[in-house]
């Protein structure tokens, strides 16, 4: 069965790379990890069919609190119920951050969490961004976001060793158990995906829901699919993800969540949304008439996108997480007044913070050195 055949590949690449000392097996999983990104890259392309927006987690976060609440909420919220399911249905693919009573950490997460907000705004975008969305229209402008921040990240997740300030996995959870709840969480996940396209489209049509019920209503929905996706990927995993950065002990499963993502997602945008085609040659969105990255630039590289991307890529090595994945963090904690809670309520005001620091006072400054520098 399906399971069989993902054990098998497993233990096929595990011997591939067994004798590579550099690789950290403990915390290899490549078969969640592909079907996590297969989930991310269907729940993407899914936003963007029926909002005709971009499923851009920081640009959403950040403006739920500096933009518009009403708008922002279902998205936040449906990251959010994501998981709270995994954590009903599958917790071992949950791990919560350290506890900011740990010595160091408080400092790691203030430091970081203002990189990233500070980045992501700058920069304009994130992994889900530019790493999903922007990678699939083949825009230069993303290329080289996704180059620079994986490269800051990982020069200075090794740099900190950052593999060593996260433990790989929840105590107890053998790699075994989260394989097998990987493989059980993407069928669910997908199902839901697939469930908005048949029941969501139709309904509109038939003039069943209306646009301002079924715009924040398949934000919900299609938020929820993508949350479960990144605890499946082990994106919501703050070991996983510093365990990518640090190549001391390397662990290589981001790829294949950003290869499953783009097996998806890319030929779905070049073949059946073509975004940037003529009116004629593309599909329109379920709930308005244009896609709003339409015609936006695809190629001018600027100061504040590389610096941006490079700041984004340090913080994201201090903290383990990026956005979407820090607010899943907040249902990962034993209990709301334990030091795991703390942690991740702090990073997430941290980003909000940074993102503040941008807008309201550094801004202008530095789009001021970025024309001077050209």
């Amino acid at each position: 069965d399906v399971w069989d055949v993902a054990q098998r590949w497993n233990e096929e690449i595990l011997m591939l790379i067994d004798t590579t000392p550099s690789f950290d097996l403990a915390k290899f999983s490549p078969t969640p990890s592909l079907l996590g990104g297969l989930v991310l890259g269907g729940c993407s392309v899914a936003h963007l069919v029926f909002t005709g927006q971009i499923l851009g987690n920081s640009g959403k976060i950040r403006g739920m609190f500096m933009e518009s609440f009403s708008s922002n909420v279902a998205f936040v919220s449906g990251l959010v119920a994501g998981g709270a399911l995994v954590r009903v249905f599958a917790p071992s693919l949950l791990q919560p951050p350290p506890s900011v009573t740990e010595p160091g950490i408080a400092l790691r997460m203030i430091v970081g969490g203002v990189a990233i907000g500070l980045g992501t705004s700058m920069a304009n975008g994130c992994t889900s961004g530019h790493g999903l969305t922007g990678l699939s229209r083949f825009s230069v402008r993303s290329l080289i976001a996704v180059c620079s921040f994986l490269g800051s990240g990982i020069v200075f997740g090794t740099l900190m060793g950052s593999a060593q300030a996260f433990p790989p996995l929840a105590e107890g959870v053998a790699m075994a158990d989260l394989e097998q709840a990987g493989v059980q969480l993407a069928w669910l996940a997908l199902g839901g995906v697939v469930l908005c396209f048949v029941a969501l489209a139709p309904l509109h049509r038939a003039k069943v829901v209306p646009p301002s019920v079924g715009v924040p209503l398949a934000k919900f929905l299609i938020l929820t699919g993508f949350g479960m996706g990144l605890c499946l990927s082990g994106m919501a995993m703050p070991g996983k993800l510093a365990g990518f950065l640090d190549v001391q002990r390397w662990d290589p499963s981001l790829l294949f969540v950003l290869g499953g993502a783009h097996l998806l997602k890319t030929p779905l945008m070049q073949l059946w949304v073509r975004v940037d085609a003529p009116t004629e040659a593309r599909p329109r969105p379920v709930y308005c008439q244009d896609f709003e990255c339409r015609g936006s630039d695809r190629s001018t590289i600027d100061f504040n996108l590389v610096v941006g991307a490079v700041i984004f890529g340090f913080g994201w090595a201090l903290t383990g997480l990026c956005p979407g994945p820090a607010v899943v963090t907040m249902v990962t904690p034993p209990s709301v007044l334990s030091g795991e809670m703390a942690t991740a309520v702090l990073v997430n005001v941290c980003f909000v913070l940074g993102g503040c620091l941008h807008k309201c006072l550094i801004r202008e400054a530095l789009w001021s050195v970025g024309k001077k520098s050209k």
